[in-house]
């Protein structure tokens, strides 16, 4: 689900994604990859509404350039202002696979440069995002991974270490969103699952099944590596139609997909590292509540 940034070389006070949603369910998070959502006010108050009615927390918001121009900084503005007096907190997200190798090291540390930019200019108007990024790299996608898998495992740690060090440097939680099967992946004698969690604040599992208890097997392995290094995981579903269609909850009704959250929650509550649910993504989550209506 990776996005690339664009047009670089290639709210409230920091927000934490422990806090609580209204009523009962786990804190929950949704993907927004689309600029036109931010730059229309009416899409923007539709995102805001929908957000208000599913308990949606953070939002990973597509770093886009467009941010950095001055109609596109005032519909941020705009968002975060709006964001901020129901709770909910933006977290800039990006990603590319070719981020990797190392020649394209420069774009994916151009996340953080960005949201330190944005950050700047918020201020002064008493504002924040979240004091977070997230990147969405997914090297499995690139042929080299199945060509030269132990070079391709050594560039990817080698951009996390990059990236979280230079989150730390400018003050900012650097995520990374992974997949469950991570933990079967070895690379230099340990699963690639706990070097990425070492390599991060904190993660975001893609735990892509279409039914509540195959998501949370999935997330329990993730889970329990995760609590023994000390760092929170957010457990991730998705609602887009792809294939093949068991990782999906498309076409799923509203109602179930509904319960299924709150099943999963139930499932996982009790882990330590459990930090939460996150939508991918809203978009799709609409249309699938759309359907219902």
């Amino acid at each position: 689900m990776a996005v690339a940034l664009t047009g670089l070389g290639c709210a409230s006070p920091p927000h934490s994604t422990r806090v609580p949603a209204p009523g009962a369910g786990a804190p929950l998070a949704t993907w927004v990859w689309d600029e036109g959502t931010v730059l229309s006010p009416e899409r923007q108050q539709r995102l805001l509404a929908f957000g208000r009615a599913k308990g949606v927390r953070t939002i990973y918001l597509h770093a886009s350039a467009s941010y950095e121009s001055e109609a596109g900084f005032d519909s941020l503005v705009f968002l975060l202002s709006a964001a901020r007096e129901q709770g909910v907190g933006i977290t800039l997200v990006a990603g590319d696979p070719a981020w990797i190798h190392p020649e394209r090291r420069s774009a994916a540390l151009a996340l953080i440069e960005r949201t330190q930019r944005l950050n700047a200019r918020l201020s002064r108007q008493n504002l924040a995002l979240n004091g977070q990024v997230l990147y969405d790299v997914e090297p499995y996608l690139l042929p080299e991974w199945r060509s030269s898998p132990e070079q391709a495992a050594r560039d990817y740690l080698a951009l996390l270490d990059a990236v979280h060090a230079a989150g730390r440097a400018a003050s900012l939680e650097v995520w990374q969103t992974i997949p469950f099967w991570f933990g079967e992946q070895f690379a230099a004698g340990e699963s690639l699952e706990r070097q990425a969690l070492r390599h991060a604040d904190g993660a975001v599992v893609m735990a892509y099944r279409n039914h509540a208890s195959n998501v949370a097997a999935l997330a329990r392995p993730v889970l329990e590596d995760a609590g023994s290094l000390d760092k929170p995981v957010i457990v991730a579903v998705e609602t887009a139609c792809v294939e093949p269609s068991y990782v999906s909850f498309c076409g799923t009704s509203a109602p179930v997909f509904a319960r299924d959250l709150q099943d999963i929650h139930r499932a996982l509550r009790a882990f330590p590292a459990f930090a939460g649910l996150a939508v991918h993504q809203q978009a799709t989550w609409q249309a699938l509540v759309d359907e219902a209506e």
